[in-house]
């Protein structure tokens, strides 16, 4: 054994190639195995500086057998602890310094095992080191091998966990390496940072927390699902376990429930079955503060959205604690140039009121900017999540409240945002609590300058969707109400000004809803509610243009094979009379004729004779 420690430090790299063979021969591979106490003394006594020293041999494969020869000794001695004082240094100079002394990543990723073994083996003796470990891994975190980078965050983790302690004195150092590599090429290197760095601050100083959260943040875009996974995993355990989670339920909440909505379902699933096991430990660490609401809680409520799981009492008081801490930042994230940034933003404050529920009433002048500022988004799963949280307000929140931020709005801006949110509340509101309003509403939406001002189809779009949202809140109309006009009214309007042509199908489909809410027919509707309408055009026809809105509509009705015009002559000429007079412009008065004509066509059966005469002068 000496020959071979002796010629460790020949000049020739086959001669010590051998060196090491030979040795690992007669000590970790003998058969039978050596006895363990022998082995432990022989290392301390004779083998382990000499091979240590190889450590920095100029033959890469003399380093690789050393290496690989210390890591076998220290896994068959019954005491690894004491040769920790001689292995660490070497570790240090080989990879703790500023510059690399260990050119070859395949020598440098097994010396890194090898510290990695020693905290596994070594555990709390490892304590006195930690300055060492530290400046080990801050220098091999950012290693150009991306091996390097994964086992790094192996064992930045192990360190943390197992000198939890005294970890916290040196946690903050790495910090700053793991967050250089956070947005790493390569997907496995940024799901291990993300777990390391949960562990780092988890065991750490907590106030790294403020340092990697808007780091964090942006994993939640990331587009592997194994990076979302870890970022999930590990805002959970922070939400559950941190010692410091009190202090940042505000950074966190955002960050697990963007999850909820993620594309993934194992994702989504397992962001739900956390954040419930959040709720119940919230629960049980404040059962005294709660008891009283705890014991009331039970029951289930009567209008509450469909096809929804209600969250539990510690997650909605969880919410309700930090959900005014969250509205700027949703205001501005929710109109950010960035798709994916606006669809998790419109998503968090879906699930946010989803959570809260009626404590959201207070903080309706915050987040009614935000979800009119969402409901024109370009991207429609924004949209959608921005309709879904617009329903949660019409179950949880009077409407008293939202009538009070979204009918001015409607009314003096025209508002198409306002009105499609107001459009998604009244259709959740229970109906005998929207009845008190309804009237109200209608006549802000039934306003000449609301209904008429624009032809975009997007707007037509919204008012037909706001009144199927009356018909489906209401399920039940009088069909000769003043309520019933009006909503026959706008869906007339629509039909009759659109220049798109999906509209009319959509307005058609519309009225077969009025009616079945009537409990009656769209015949039938035509019948008691077209000559009032008619007759509220007759304030301005007289200075009817050729595109004049009331024009368009006029014309639309007249047009539809659903009216049976015979029994609405008089009303129709006296409306047409005026645009038929001599100093009216040709091309509105040739327009008129041929409507005419259209329409006689059509009630060629009935008996114009006396009208058609008192028309005819005036052709």
């Amino acid at each position: 054994m000496n020959r071979f420690v002796n010629s460790l430090s020949d000049e020739s790299k086959i001669v010590r190639k051998r060196a090491l063979e030979s040795i690992r021969k007669e000590t970790v591979d003998v058969n039978p195995p050596l006895d363990k106490d022998i082995l432990q003394n022989l290392a301390e006594e004779s083998l382990l500086r000499p091979i240590l020293r190889n450590f920095s041999d100029s033959a890469e494969k003399c380093r690789e057998l050393a290496c690989d020869l210390i890591k076998d000794i220290v896994l068959q001695i019954p005491f690894p602890s004491k040769l920790l004082h001689y292995i660490i240094p070497v570790l240090v100079q080989r990879l703790g310094q500023d510059t690399i002394q260990e050119p070859s990543e395949e020598v440098r990723l097994p010396l890194l095992k090898l510290a990695d073994l020693l905290l596994q083996l070594c555990r709390e003796n490892c304590a006195p080191y930690l300055n060492d470990y530290v400046a080990i891994l801050r220098h091999t975190v950012v290693d150009p091998f991306a091996d390097m980078k994964r086992q790094s965050c192996t064992t930045i983790s192990r360190l943390a966990s197992t000198l939890k302690v005294v970890f916290h004195m040196q946690s903050e150092t790495l910090i700053n390496p793991l967050l250089t590599q956070i947005s790493h090429q390569h997907s496995k290197v940024r799901s291990s940072v993300v777990k390391c760095i949960g562990d780092v601050c988890k065991y750490g100083n907590n106030k790294s927390v403020d340092d990697v959260v808007s780091h964090l943040a942006q994993r939640c875009f990331d587009p592997i699902p194994t990076v979302r996974r870890s970022l999930t995993e590990v805002v959970a355990d922070w939400l559950l376990n941190l010692p410091d989670r009190y202090s940042y339920w505000h950074k966190f909440i955002p960050l697990l429930l963007t999850s909820f909505s993620d594309s993934q379902p194992e994702i989504a699933e397992f962001a739900n079955d956390a954040w419930f096991r959040i709720g119940k430990q919230f629960e049980e660490e404040n059962e005294q503060d709660f008891k009283d609401k705890l014991d009331f809680d039970t029951a289930p409520l009567n209008w509450y959205p469909s096809n929804v799981t209600r969250p539990r009492l510690g997650c909605r008081i969880l919410i309700y604690r930090n959900f005014g801490r969250l509205t700027s930042g949703i205001y501005n994230d929710i109109g950010d140039w960035v798709v994916e940034t606006r669809i998790k933003t419109a998503a968090l404050l879906y699930y946010l009121i989803l959570n809260v529920e009626d404590s959201v009433t207070q903080f309706m002048a915050k987040i009614m900017p935000s979800l009119t500022r969402g409901a024109l988004d370009d991207e429609r799963q924004v949209t959608n999540f921005v309709t879904r949280a617009s329903q949660l307000i019409g179950y949880f929140v009077n409407p008293e409240v939202w009538c009070e931020l979204l009918l001015p709005t409607v009314s003096q801006a025209q508002n198409c945002a306002a009105l499609k949110v107001l459009s998604a509340c009244v259709s959740c509101t229970e109906d005998h609590v929207l009845d008190a309003f309804l009237d109200k509403i209608l006549d802000v939406v039934l306003d000449v300058q609301v209904r008429l001002v624009f032809q975009k189809s997007l707007y037509l779009r919204e008012l037909l969707a706001f009144s199927d949202g009356v018909c489906l809140a209401m399920k039940k109309l009088e069909a000769q109400s003043q309520r019933t006009f009006t909503l026959f009214s706008i869906v007339l309007s629509c039909r009759g000004i659109c220049v798109d042509a999906e509209i009319p199908p959509k307005a058609d489909a519309s009225l077969k809803l009025l009616a079945d809410t009537c409990s009656i027919s769209v015949d039938q509707l035509y019948s008691l509610h077209t000559a009032t309408l008619l007759n509220s055009l007759k304030p301005s026809h007289t200075s009817w243009t050729l595109f004049s809105m009331e024009k368009l509509i006029f014309d639309s009705i007249i047009l539809n094979q659903d009216v049976n015009i015979g029994d609405l002559a008089e009303i129709i000429f006296d409306l047409m009379s005026p645009s038929l007079e001599p100093e009216k412009d040709v091309e509105l008065r040739l327009k008129t004729i041929t409507l005419l004509c259209q329409m006689l066509l059509q009630t060629r059966y009935l008996n114009f004779t006396n009208k058609c005469f008192t028309i005819s002068k005036y052709a």
